[in-house]
């Protein structure tokens, strides 16, 4: 037990070691203790031990011998976010931490965005591919990617959409690529975050997307745009929905149902419409309450709009109504459209954004974002 303690004061050093730079407050030559400083950490979380492993792109095992404890360790970590580590572990993590070079500090600090116990210092910043970054904007941008969707995405990504804030200028193809790569991130969370933590980070997100809209692109753009824009409402939507907040869903819907309507897109139209209907459904709460009546009227109007649109979606129309009639006891209704969803079915492979992601890949309604059935 001794041994292990002993171990577990020493992080094995990672090749190669961060380059010495300049104090850009003094002009003096700066080695790790300069790099420390950037970034410091008041006390040590499993959130923010988990944040530290994000940003390493190590797997566990690599992470948790890097750090001398158990892999038993770090899994515990990530299993209680709240949990504070021993004392001997706060000295290990402030020397990983340490030891890190500036680009994993980078990911790190934008992982702990609006973490209290978290400071960074602007000089992390400077310098960046050539330039002095704007602070505020990155973290303006991390609000929208926040948490493990950020980690996922190249730091160029996050640059150009940081660089891109608030501009009149053009939007380009490379920036609506970008926008479209934190709201995949996004998506691929949706099912492994508590909705209320991942509901803040999509709805930044989405009022991004839309304050694009107005600026002036290209038709393709444009059209990619509407996707993210309605995507990136629907997810919001129905994250607010599990968390318990109608008001903020029935707010995220209409406006993916007015950018839906603007763009005149018979998909979009039917991913807007079919998952707002869940407002109305009595199925979350097993049968009791809503307004079956209009839940089945707003999923007809999404099937109607899905005739224009690809086979997956109109397969997921057709499957939802199938089960709003089930829950208002029409049996021939239930089984007209469930056997046309199922003539629609496709391969069940899941694809790019939230609704190939969630609404249309699944066996049942949690994978339409009901999470509660």
């Amino acid at each position: 037990m001794g041994q292990q303690r002993r171990q577990a004061r020493k992080v094995r050093p990672r090749p190669p070691e961060p380059k010495p730079g300049l104090d850009l407050a003094g002009g003096q030559p700066a080695g790790a203790d300069d790099d420390a400083a950037r970034v410091t950490v008041g006390q040590w979380t499993g959130a923010l031990a988990c944040a530290l492993w994000t940003a390493t792109r190590d797997n566990i095992h690599d992470f948790a011998g890097w750090l001398g404890v158990g892999s038993s360790t770090v899994e515990a970590w990530k299993d209680h976010p709240g949990i504070v580590p021993t004392p001997t572990n706060q000295r290990v993590l402030d020397e990983a931490l340490r030891q890190l070079d500036d680009e994993a500090k980078r990911r790190f600090a934008l992982l702990t965005t609006g973490e209290r116990l978290v400071r960074v210092s602007d000089s992390l910043w400077l310098d960046w591919n050539g330039d002095n970054a704007n602070r505020a904007q990155f973290f303006k941008l991390a609000g929208a990617s926040l948490g493990a969707a950020a980690a996922q995405l190249p730091l160029d990504v996050l640059e150009r959409i940081a660089a891109q804030m608030g501009r009149a200028d053009r939007v380009d193809h490379r920036l609506v690529t970008s926008y479209d790569a934190v709201a995949d991130a996004l998506a691929s969370q949706h099912r492994g975050c508590r909705p209320d933590v991942l509901l803040d980070q999509v709805a930044d997100h989405a009022d991004g997307v839309l304050g694009l809209l107005g600026r002036h692109m290209a038709s393709p753009q444009r059209r990619r745009l509407d996707v993210v824009a309605v995507e990136s409402r629907v997810q919001a939507g129905m994250l607010a929905f599990l968390a318990g907040d109608r008001t903020a869903a029935l707010r995220h819907f209409a406006l993916a149902q007015k950018v839906a309507d603007d763009a005149g897109d018979g998909t979009l139209r039917a991913w807007a419409w079919g998952a707002s209907s869940v407002l109305c459904s009595p199925i979350p709460t097993g049968g009791v309450g809503g307004d079956p009546d209009r839940a089945v009227k707003l999923l007809r109007r999404a099937v109607e709009h899905a005739r224009r649109s690809d086979e997956p979606t109109r397969g997921w129309a057709h499957r939802w109504l199938a089960l709003e009639l089930a829950a208002t006891r029409d049996e021939r209704g239930f089984r007209e459209h469930m056997a046309q969803a199922e003539r629609l079915r496709g391969p069940g492979s899941r694809g790019h954004g939230y609704p190939a992601r969630s609404l249309l890949g699944g066996p049942d309604l949690r994978d339409l974002g009901v999470g509660r059935v």
